[in-house]
């Protein structure tokens, strides 16, 4: 049984395919309503199972982004040269200065959203002459 907001095709009979009115089941995914919303929306099929909770999600940002090993080795620095204030006002700026570019990934992730971003808004955003060679050593 599903949770609520969560639609379980395995188990209601019909797969989002058959929603869209193709006549191939397919019910092997799970979404929320607003992922199938969406999906048709942008005119593409689930292909994906999607099995995200909150702990396999905290997991994977804490593993992906390493900052219990990171941490420490930012610490050192600001313990042995200034001590406590130096790294509260040190990560009230990061925090400061990281604002933008969170807001700009976001935009350009609203501009298009796909896989592979990077690579492809480095090409997307480039000058014309420079465009090969940047989404190549991005990507």
């Amino acid at each position: 049984m599903s949770k609520p907001g969560i639609m379980d095709t395995d188990h209601a009979g019909i797969g989002l395919d058959q929603e869209m009115g193709r006549e191939e089941p397919d019910q092997r995914h799970r979404s929320t309503w607003e992922d199938a919303r969406n999906m048709r929306r942008m005119g593409r099929t689930q292909e994906l199972v999607r099995h995200f909770r909150s702990w396999s999600m905290v997991s994977f940002v804490a593993l992906a982004t390493s900052a219990w090993e990171l941490s420490l080795f930012g610490i050192t620095p600001g313990l042995t040269d200034g001590g406590r204030p130096v790294l509260v006002y040190g990560f009230l700026w990061n925090f400061v200065g990281f604002v933008p570019v969170y807001l700009s990934m976001a935009e350009m992730a609203s501009i298009a959203p796909i896989a592979g971003a990077q690579y492809h808004w480095v090409s997307e955003f480039a000058p014309d002459r420079y465009q090969k060679i940047l989404s190549y050593v991005t990507g």
